[in-house]
């Protein structure tokens, strides 16, 4: 691809190792690298010196320091001039790993997003990387994974974040406790606009109260995720759940649910009641078990994403994929064109051909799902594979329609616009492009709804030719300026791009960035319709 592949290895070795080197530097442009398994000897050789040539953009990658002291190789193995996404996970790291990595952060001024797994040390080892934190002003986004720290660092993080101002998200998930005493007393010295809002946590549920002011206040990350048992107080999880409905600006949401026994029932039913009211809640995930009997709540949940535009993303873990949750699978996927990741997978489940045929049925119709995981069988049956194929159709046409917005939507490319029309505005489509352009989110749609806008009004010419000597009045010297109001006669409809424009004395023209000129007037009766041409 022109704008750069994305290339994953489960691992390198000693020979792998020159020959990876030898494609970053001459081979055709890599924007993204993953690597699962690294030696410390191979990292250097892939990456050393790297920086002057590569077009690199992310690097997820995992090493084994093989208890040598990292500490000369990882600033200047990973000064890649283009690299804004690191996320590094490294083993065995010997001494030294915590202050090679407080080191990098001060000399790289490129990164904008660094996630650290399985590296760091404890409380002591961390507060050096928070002091390089403290004084960077470019990072964007850090997070920390597969860690044990403890209340206090917590508090440092906050304290950091107070100052440093440059940092959008912190994400400590899973790594620090949260201590009802200590979120008292930053809420007490007023610092939650500054903290709280870019702090991602678990939030006990003793602390629900808590959290529900900060989520009123919109001052909250945009991600939350929130830890319940089978005590919770079921009006405070319900007065959660109206706030968040209320609240335009939270994304996604995560329960950890710990022993919640039959308090599943109350958690289904107010994820369902989100479901089908929230038009900005876009990922939900339910860290639990579902059991057999839990089903029918399962359901309820599955029954409201079928009417949900917004919610790209489900996750969760089921005992077994039954008759019913496939037949309600096959329904969601043939309804709903704005998921593009479901996870029910559990080790446990094994997945009859029966139930798959039954959610195959439904995937076949569905261009827009990029990820689906409902098995973890080693010996996968045919129907399985007849999954994975879908789903890397819809990669490819993803990746087909991308190419075809930032090509400008060029005529010749026939493939190209038929893709976009079968992905239209997918959430998969939108990030892609927003990836290999910069572009706002805001952007990327305004331009995908223009294309498809241009789309429309050619499919509709080619198939209703106008009669011979009939015309259309066309907009063909100069074009109007930005802000140019159209005047309508009385009795005429105003349609734009196929929207109706309530009757009016004018028209405030809505040009865009991606609009072409002339505009084609299209005269139907007493209708008038405005499409780019």
């Amino acid at each position: 691809m022109k704008h750069g592949a994305d290339l994953c290895y489960a691992s390198i070795s000693e020979t792998d190792a020159p020959v990876l080197r030898r494609m970053l530097n001459i081979g055709p442009p890599v924007r993204e690298l993953f690597i699962l398994s690294i030696s410390m000897a191979d990292f250097e050789v892939v990456f050393d010196g790297l920086g002057e040539f590569s077009g690199l953009k992310k690097v997820c990658v995992s090493v084994d320091c093989e208890n040598n002291n990292i500490g000369r190789t990882l600033p200047g193995a990973l000064r890649i001039r283009s690299l804004h996404t690191l996320e590094l996970s490294c083993h065995n790291t010997g001494t030294g790993f915590a202050r090679a990595v407080a080191d990098f952060i001060r000399q790289i001024k490129t990164l904008r997003n660094l996630y650290l797994r399985n590296s760091c040390g404890g409380d002591e080892k961390i507060a050096v990387i928070i002091e390089a934190l403290a004084v960077n002003d470019t990072l964007r986004r850090f997070r920390l994974r597969e860690m044990e720290l403890s209340s206090d660092t917590f508090i440092v993080f906050a304290e950091m974040l107070a100052t440093n101002l440059t940092l959008q998200l912190v994400n400590l998930n899973d790594v620090c406790p949260v201590e009802k005493d200590k979120v008292r007393w930053l809420l007490a010295h007023n610092w939650h606009a500054l903290v709280f809002e870019r702090l991602e946590i678990v939030w006990p549920e003793h602390l629900l109260p808590e959290l529900i002011v900060l989520i009123r206040e919109g001052a909250c990350p945009p991600q939350l995720s929130i830890s319940i048992t089978s005590s919770v107080d079921k009006k405070i999880l319900w007065k959660l759940f109206l706030t968040v409905g209320v609240q335009k600006k939270l994304e996604g949401l995560t329960f950890v649910s710990i022993n919640l026994d039959d308090s599943f029932s109350e958690l289904a039913e107010g994820i369902a009641s989100l479901v089908k009211y929230t038009r900005t809640l876009r990922r939900f995930e339910i860290r639990k078990h579902i059991d057999i009997w839990e089903e029918p709540q399962l359901l309820v949940v599955l029954d409201a994403l079928k009417k949900n535009s917004s919610v790209i993303a489900l996750l969760t873990s089921v005992h077994l994929i039954t008759p019913e949750v496939a037949a309600s699978l096959s329904e969601l996927f043939e309804v709903n064109n704005t998921l593009i990741s479901v996870e029910l997978c559990d080790c446990a489940g094994v997945l009859s051909t029966n139930e798959l045929e039954t959610i195959l049925r439904g995937l076949k119709t569905n261009y827009t799902l990029n990820k689906l995981w409902i098995s973890e069988e080693a010996d996968e049956p045919e129907e399985m594979r007849e999954v994975d194929e879908i789903l890397a159709r819809n990669i490819h046409l993803k990746n087909q329609a991308a190419e075809f917005v930032m090509s400008g939507a060029h005529r010749s490319d026939k493939e190209g616009a038929d893709a976009l029309k079968k992905v239209r505005l997918s959430a998969a489509l939108v990030e892609r492009v927003k990836q290999l352009t910069g572009m706002t989110t805001e952007a990327v749609l305004r331009e995908i709804q223009s294309i498809l806008a241009r789309l429309r009004f050619r499919r509709s010419r080619d198939s209703n030719p106008r009669p011979a000597g009939q015309q259309s009045s066309t907009l063909a010297t100069r074009p109007p300026r930005r802000g140019t109001v159209f005047r309508l006669m009385p009795g005429i409809t105003l349609r734009w791009e196929g929207s109706l424009v309530q009757e009016s004395s004018g028209f405030d023209c809505p040009l865009g960035p991606g609009d072409e000129w002339p505009l084609v007037f299209q005269v139907l009766e007493n209708e008038l319709e405005i499409f780019p041409n």
